[in-house]
């Protein structure tokens, strides 16, 4: 994957993948989502690249689709981890609404994790 992609190109990159092996399977959003007990917006939103997703479910999801290829499931599972990319580290905070690099400078972040 290329290093400068964002995790929205991820995610969404991601998405449509899962939307694919879901269509290939013949179900739809509504009956994966009774199947795993989740709402249909959340197989929506994941599917779109407007929510994360954990490496839980799209093992959930493979399982669900009948995805047996290990490197598909590796290729699928190491995209959802790109996506969770912290967008700090990412450099996208530099370039938000055209802010210059240095406008960051001196600002801490409003919570702190563990390195």
């Amino acid at each position: 994957m290329v290093a400068n992609t964002t995790p929205t190109v991820r995610r969404r990159r991601l998405g449509a993948e899962l939307r694919r092996l879901r269509q290939e399977s013949g179900l739809t959003s509504v009956k994966v989502a009774k199947r795993l007990m989740v709402s249909q917006p959340k197989i929506s939103h994941i599917e779109n690249g407007r929510r994360a997703i954990n490496l839980h479910d799209v093992r959930a999801l493979c399982a669900l689709y009948g995805v047996t290829d290990q490197q598909t499931l590796g290729s699928l599972l190491g995209m959802a981890q790109e996506s969770k990319a912290d967008p700090v580290e990412a450099g996208l905070c530099e370039c938000v609404a055209g802010a210059s690099p240095g406008v960051w400078a001196g600002t801490r972040p409003l919570v702190q994790f563990p390195t």
